[in-house]
């Protein structure tokens, strides 16, 4: 109403961002991570 939406879309397009950068992070790392959790 009073921001015409845009801060809240703003955050949620950060929030989204954020989530995907990690994700991306997440599958660059995937063999090391395999080998840091199948450590016996």
């Amino acid at each position: 109403k009073y921001t015409n939406r845009k801060q809240i879309l703003r955050l949620a397009l950060i929030r989204f961002a954020t989530h995907f950068m990690q994700l991306e992070e997440v599958v660059r790392q995937k063999q090391a991570l395999r080998d840091m959790f199948n450590l016996k």
